[in-house]
């Protein structure tokens, strides 16, 4: 009796009967054809590439199925070449990155993930299971199609799991990184290749290779984390955490913990020689578990060590940072942060899809931009109210507008941002949270305000800004949800930084809100009253005060300007002027007691009097 096997059926070709025979006799002289050029020909024979161009819509889809078949076909002799995600090399073969095979997949693989699973002797899901992945030389075999690229790729990457998230987030560490006086930056040299796979899981790593066409077809095992997996960041990421847990040094420990983000460090202190100690002990451990350090980058000259030639650091971090036209950098030099852009300010043609590619492209995670920002998003939702097609261009109006910001893009290069946020050698420090709405957004913005022997210095942290919603609220519920956008914040700050402020107030212009934050949240009608219960619990130990709307930076976020006025705007990088007086404190600023009645502020119930209560509310 032969041994059971789990088999998928082959696909069967969108195209009809003469394809799905076509697949059919390929497998069965799957002896004789090694070349996928061989395929490729007597595929074209019967399918001819059409002659018509008049429906181009017709012609994409037949080249999409007519692709999908090559896939099939692809995947029948295992000959996957559309990848650039593995390279096989002298070097590779050295290092024990991969070795040579004397086997293939199964050859009655998975048609469509090149797979196979023998249940009689499985002792694990894994065991028993072999996987190939797509592998291909950069620059080989330019002229596949997208198509074909994506159909392998999704394909192969399919059967594993992502994992959990197990690092810190971005916006808490560029947060720390504008917190200490002294930095120093590095990432891991080749992470995932560092990482073996236990030996009897790699046959989950299969790819065939050939150096040139002329060459014989070679089954490799890839004994590494292999990137573009799915669970190559958090095995990576893993290994890097069994280093913190196993350390004994605490400051060490937290450093790769909680200043790694996937193969990169940001770390920083206020003390230069400590942080120069910490970067030292933090190399040995790494490099006890094979994660060498490189490209290091300091704010600050180092005794007996050559100057850097690297001063430019791309914040735009993790796998997705080639995608972003507008990232977020830090000048070394000159301790500032930047921001670049690859943005095309001359498309030829402005449309719905294009406007939304662009802003999913933009980095500003601490959102110092978000008072332009904001206005695109607003924009982009008008679009939806007018119900335009994706690929539609858009009326002159709209796209007069959108190039005003692609053309306000150019003020970018001159907006220098200070990286720390803090004052040197500060004596006192406060956090400030401004909040406000209109009808068409809302959001916050944070400050640091420092005091030294000088003086007061303040300084733009964060800020968040979000449209608001297509469902119509009024203002006062609006700017309710700007004071938890803002309470959010508040929060989120406080636990991501290393110091301790010693006062942290939140301020809005509208009396409204101001009113339903001091009454008993059952005495509001629901929505309301969900919201203040929020925002009562996340800031119980904070004070919130009355700023005017000119004084309100946050007025910026929820109304949008543009670019060429925002850089040049003291009180958006700065905050309000009465800040800067030394003899300002929260405790003199005014508390506004105009309509905090109950009577007189909207969305109260109207709670009939108890008669124990004699008649009083």
């Amino acid at each position: 009796m032969s041994k059971p096997e789990l088999i998928v059926p082959l696909p069967v070709s969108p195209l009809g009967d003469p394809t799905t025979q076509l697949i059919k006799e390929l497998t069965k002289q799957r002896g004789s054809l090694k070349d996928f050029n061989q395929v490729q020909n007597k595929l074209d024979e019967v399918l001819p590439e059409s002659q018509s161009d008049e429906q181009l819509d017709e012609r994409e889809s037949f080249e999409c199925k007519y692709y999908g078949i090559l896939a099939q076909a692809n995947c029948i002799l295992d000959i996957d070449c559309d990848s650039p995600n593995v390279q096989i090399s002298e070097d590779s073969l050295s290092v024990h990155h991969a070795e040579t095979c004397k086997f293939g997949p199964c050859r009655k693989c998975n048609a469509k993930h090149n797979t196979i699973i023998h249940r009689e002797h499985s002792r694990s899901p894994t065991e028993g299971r072999r996987s190939l992945l797509p592998a291909h030389e950069q620059g080989e075999c330019s002229s596949d199609p997208p198509q074909l690229v994506q159909r392998t790729q999704m394909q192969s990457y399919s059967s594993q799991m992502v994992g959990p998230a197990i690092q810190g987030d971005l916006f808490s560490i560029l947060l720390r990184f504008r917190e200490n006086t002294y930095i120093a930056c590095a990432d891991i040299e080749k992470m995932y290749r560092q990482v073996l796979v236990v030996e009897n899981q790699r046959d989950l790593q299969l790819i065939l290779w050939r150096s040139n066409p002329d060459a014989p077809i070679e089954s490799y095992r890839l004994n590494t984390v292999t990137y573009g997996t799915a669970s190559a960041p958090f095995l990576s990421v893993r290994c890097l955490r069994q280093l913190a847990i196993e350390c004994n040094d605490l400051d060490v420990k937290r450093i790769i913990t909680q200043d790694f983000y996937v193969d990169d460090m940001i770390t920083g202190s206020n003390n230069k020689h400590e942080l120069l100690e910490l970067c030292e002990k933090t190399t040995k451990v790494l490099a006890s578990g094979c994660f060498p350090l490189r490209k290091w980058l300091f704010n600050f000259e180092r005794d007996n060590v050559q100057s850097e030639t690297q001063v430019f650091k791309n914040l735009s971090l993790g796998e997705q940072s080639q995608s972003k036209t507008l990232g977020l950098s830090w000048l070394s030099h000159s301790d500032q942060l930047n921001y670049q852009t690859k943005i095309d300010v001359h498309p030829n043609k402005i449309t719905k899809r294009g406007i939304l590619s662009i802003i999913s492209q933009i980095f500003d995670p601490l959102g110092l931009l978000s008072a332009t920002i904001i206005s695109v998003k607003i924009l982009l939702q008008k679009l939806w109210l007018l119900k335009i097609d994706w690929d539609t261009e858009l009326p002159h109006d709209v796209s007069h507008e959108f190039n005003k910001f692609l053309n306000s893009l150019n003020e970018l290069c001159n907006i220098r941002i200070p990286r720390h946020a803090f004052a040197r050698s500060h004596i006192r420090s406060e956090l400030h949270i401004f909040t406000d709405a209109s009808q068409v957004a809302y959001g916050a913005c944070a400050y640091v305000r420092t005091f030294t022997q000088e003086g007061v210095t303040i300084r733009l942290l964060c800020a968040k800004g979000k449209v608001a919603p297509l469902k119509t609220l009024t203002v006062p519920r609006l700017e309710l949800c700007g004071a938890i956008t803002g309470a959010r914040l508040a929060v989120k700050i406080i636990e991501s930084l290393r110091c301790q402020f010693d006062d942290v107030i939140l301020w809005s212009d509208s009396t409204i809100v101001l009113g339903w934050l001091r009454m008993a949240p059952y005495q509001l009608k629901t929505y309301v009253q969900n919201r203040v219960v929020e925002v009562q619990e996340l800031t119980r130990d904070f004070i919130w005060r009355h700023v005017a709307t000119h004084d309100n930076p946050a007025d910026l976020v929820s109304r949008g300007t543009d670019l060429s006025t925002l850089k040049d705007l003291g009180l958006w990088w700065e905050g309000p002027s009465f800040l800067h007086d030394p003899n300002f404190t929260s405790r003199s600023a005014q508390v506004h007691t105009t309509m905090i009645n109950a009577d007189n502020l909207p969305e109260v119930l109207a709670v009939q009097p108890h008669p124990t209560h004699h008649g009083i509310r």
